[in-house]
């Protein structure tokens, strides 16, 4: 698999869109929606979790006190790595969610068989091809995106 740059890649999907959405025309495609918005919401429930574990290793003293986090009243010194902590796990969720949305409906016969042949028209984007360009994005995004998260965690002192 030949990794490629975050531009390349989003250059690429700009200029096919167009005619990507032309030749996508099944209803099938509709249910990458729900699925990829359900797949962000459920993944990056999961990151904030785990990077909120991992706040605790560094402050035990807030464990029990997730309920407090961006209560009202929330000072600047504390806003900053919060967001920090927050924004990049929904980030680096989407194109994880994209991967399973995907690979969810390609586990359908029916579905990939349709898929696929919406793709002849176009180069790259077969399943195969659509996999390797989310995955491409994947492997650069996710890391710096829970680097940030890890850095908004760790130096989080104080809920308020």
């Amino acid at each position: 698999m030949r990794l490629r740059s975050i531009s390349t890649i989003l250059h690429e999907v700009f200029d096919r869109a167009p005619h990507w959405l032309a030749h996508r025309k099944s209803w099938w495609n509709l249910l990458l929606i729900p699925l990829g918005l359900g797949g962000v919401g459920v993944i990056t429930s999961g990151l904030f979790h785990f990077m909120w574990w991992v706040h605790l290793l560094f402050y035990p003293v807030h464990a029990g006190h997730q309920g407090e986090f961006w209560n009202s009243g929330i000072s600047l010194s504390a806003f900053v790595p919060s967001l920090l902590f927050v924004v990049p796990p929904f980030f680096a969720s989407m194109p994880l969610a994209a991967l399973m949305s995907n690979g969810i409906l390609w586990l359908v016969p029916t579905i990939r068989e349709v898929f696929e042949k919406e793709a002849k028209a176009l180069p790259r984007t077969s399943f195969g091809g659509t996999m390797e360009n989310v995955l491409n994005t994947t492997v650069v995004l996710v890391p710096i995106c829970m680097l940030l998260s890890f850095l908004g965690a760790v130096s989080l002192s104080s809920l308020k």
